[in-house]
């Protein structure tokens, strides 16, 4: 065996090796790695990348605000993520329902924009320290509820793995926030039909006094009678309530 044969070999060995413990996921820090993430994303997301969202920044003081999460091995960049408060579905219920139920939305619910890991470090768990690693996020800013888009079966089996209730292809999500003494009106969430396997997923994170969320799904049960201009009937399948709580 020549010389460069064992190099390669020894490459081929480290890039499918890397132990837990050398790792670091972390928010970006400086704009030099935030670019560095960023650019990593939006190379290595096929579909459903969401080209409407402006770059972020850097988040040195970890607020709960748009946040990149980088995953390095060493001074190598393998993968990030993008998390942040879920402004969009925010502003689409201040346009339609009114600005107290947005305020709920943006201060406790999460998005996970994106996640992607480098093709030579894949199924390595990488993915998953990331998807954990923005649930910590959430948490630590008293988030209740976190919710992404996964497009590929790849992503799919991720978020299953890590533990979220996904709906069916192109099924809309319905979020119905709640303050303190009542339910506000829900929203549906639906998709347009240029990536056929998007689903929503998500994931329960806490409770609160305060505020809480119900989701649910537009019940397809066909119902004798029913006209197609009748309100959407809605199956509920979660919520953040307290225990206790009479909704």
């Amino acid at each position: 065996m020549t010389f460069e044969q064992i190099k390669n070999l020894l490459r081929r060995w480290s890039e499918r090796h890397i132990p837990d413990g050398t790792i670091r996921i972390i928010v970006a820090r400086d704009d030099m790695e935030a670019q560095m993430i960023w650019g990593l994303l939006t190379e290595q997301i096929e579909h459903g990348w969401d080209q409407r969202i402006e770059y972020p920044g850097a988040n040195p003081h970890d607020l709960f605000r748009p946040t990149l999460v980088g995953a390095w091995s060493g001074d190598d960049l393998i993968g990030g993520a993008f998390v942040m408060p879920d402004e969009q579905d925010a502003e689409n219920y201040r346009l339609v329902a009114g600005d107290h139920g947005a305020q709920i939305i943006e201060r406790y619910c999460v998005m996970i924009q994106g996640i992607a890991t480098l093709p030579q470090h894949r199924g390595k768990g990488v993915g998953t320290r990331l998807k954990g690693f923005c649930e910590q996020w959430a948490r630590q800013h008293d988030a209740l509820l976190i919710l992404s888009i996964p497009t590929t079966d790849q992503a799919h089996a991720l978020n299953r793995r890590c533990g979220y209730h996904a709906l069916g292809p192109l099924v809309p999500l319905i979020m119905q926030p709640h303050d303190a003494h009542r339910g506000l009106a829900p929203m549906l969430m639906p998709f347009d039909d240029t990536v056929p396997g998007s689903r929503w997923a998500f994931k329960t994170l806490g409770h609160s006094a305060s505020a809480s969320f119900r989701i649910g799904q537009p019940d397809t049960t066909q119902i004798p009678g029913r006209s197609d201009n009748q309100r959407i009937r809605i199956h509920w399948i979660a919520d953040t309530f307290p225990t206790g709580h009479q909704s």
